[in-house]
Formats: structure tokens, C-alpha cells, sequence
């Protein structure tokens, strides 16, 4: 009987300290994991502060931007998708169509507007107008 007491009471010491370190660990886990969730939110705070810096820059830049009317020089020209002629066609112009040049930061590709619709157009083949005051 001696001996299984002792051996309850071993049981219980073991249990109780295996419990503590369990414990513990818990308690560090969740420390860490409050650690991170306030360095998570600070990251937050930063690219929400960049992000707002960008659109201030993008609405600045679209504000000072000049748009060129301009007419179609070839006697048909493909619209593209994107700046280069690996985009797909997206529509054909024929020559003497007006359009609005609203993008001219390609040396080569001009950023068209015509009918509600944006596409890129080959720059040789846009003639821009001279009267465009």
C-alpha cells in the first residue's frame, strides 16, 4: 500500500510539472503570437500609409497629364492590348480615323482613346494634330 501511494504522489508531482511546462509553453506561444500580431498590424499601418502616397503620385501625374488629338496615318492600323506587337489585337483603325493620344511614354507606342475604348497604337502610324490647343 506504502509503495502506491508513493507512486500516486509521484504520478501527481510528474503531472503537475509536465502541466507547468505545458503551461509555459502555451504562455509563449501566445506572447509570440501577440508579438506578431502587433508587428503584422504596424506593416499594415506602413504599406496603408505607402499605398496612399502612390495614389497621391498617380492622381498628381493624371492631373498633369496633356492628351493630344490625333488622326490615323496608315490605311489601317491594329489596335493592340498592351505596348508592343506581341500584344493581341484588340481592333483596326482605317486611315484618317481621329483618336486621342492619352499616353505617349513609349518612345514607339502610343496609348490611344477612341469610342470609350483604350488600346496602343504603333506611334509611326498616329499623327498628331497641330492644332492642338
Amino acid at each position: 500500500m506504502k509503495i502506491m501511494i508513493i507512486a500516486f504522489f509521484s504520478i501527481v508531482l510528474l503531472w503537475g510539472e509536465e502541466s507547468s511546462l505545458v503551461t509555459r509553453a502555451v504562455t509563449k506561444l501566445i506572447d509570440e503570437n501577440k508579438k506578431i500580431q502587433s508587428q503584422l498590424h504596424s506593416q499594415k499601418k506602413q504599406i496603408e500609409a505607402l499605398q496612399q502616397q502612390i495614389d497621391k503620385l498617380i492622381s498628381s501625374k493624371n492631373l498633369s497629364f496633356k492628351s493630344y488629338k490625333a488622326h490615323i496615318g496608315a490605311k489601317v492600323l491594329n489596335i493592340r492590348s498592351g505596348p508592343g506587337f506581341n500584344y493581341r489585337i484588340i481592333t483596326s483603325l482605317k486611315k484618317g480615323e481621329k483618336v486621342l493620344v492619352v499616353d505617349s511614354t513609349h518612345r514607339t507606342w502610343y496609348k490611344i482613346y477612341k469610342n470609350n475604348q483604350e488600346g496602343w497604337a504603333y506611334a509611326k502610324w498616329i499623327i498628331i494634330n497641330n492644332n492642338n490647343k
